[in-house]
């Protein structure tokens, strides 16, 4: 209904530079006449739009990350409906990396700022800590890092997954 408004998502114009069965890495032309800076790989939530990170002109962290020289990619995670099962290891290593190898590919940069916002904070921060070496800053928004039992209500006979 909104888009019939025309106050749906204004998305800034983007390129596919890597797909596979489970997402997209998308990459957003430069505004300016230089060559970008550091490259920045946001990782949306997979359960949310990756559009929150791009709503509109006024309110996007993509264009305002571009109008300050930074290269912008952003996974787009695909709907998991019809997908095979995949994992934490899929998601918060594998996935992340090969987006990495094609940042890399685009950019000859082989280390990069990344930004995760809630689940995709989580595997953003996995993925960080098990990758120094291509990580050259991390930022997470609203991502839970620490499971414990202490952290929330256990389902009755249920175990947690995480020892303290």
């Amino acid at each position: 209904m909104m888009d019939s408004l025309n106050l749906g998502p204004q998305e800034t114009p983007s390129r596919t530079v890597y797909a596979e069965k489970g997402f997209s890495l998308v990459t957003y032309p430069d505004t300016t006449d230089q060559q970008p800076g550091a490259v920045l790989l946001i990782v949306p939530a997979p359960i949310k739009q990756a559009y929150i990170w791009d709503l509109t002109p006024t309110t996007s962290v993509v264009r305002h990350c571009l109008d300050r020289n930074l290269g912008v990619f952003m996974v787009k995670w695909a709907s998991p409906e019809g997908l095979p099962p995949s994992g934490l290891a899929a998601y918060a290593d594998r996935f992340i990396a090969h987006c990495l190898q094609a940042i890399e590919r685009e950019t000859g940069q082989s280390r990069v700022f990344i930004a995760g916002h809630s689940l995709g904070g989580t595997f953003s921060a996995i993925f960080a800590a098990l990758h120094p070496e291509h990580t050259k800053g991390l930022v997470v928004l609203g991502a839970p890092l620490h499971f414990s039992k202490e952290t929330g209500e256990q389902l009755p006979g249920r175990r947690s997954c995480i020892q303290s």
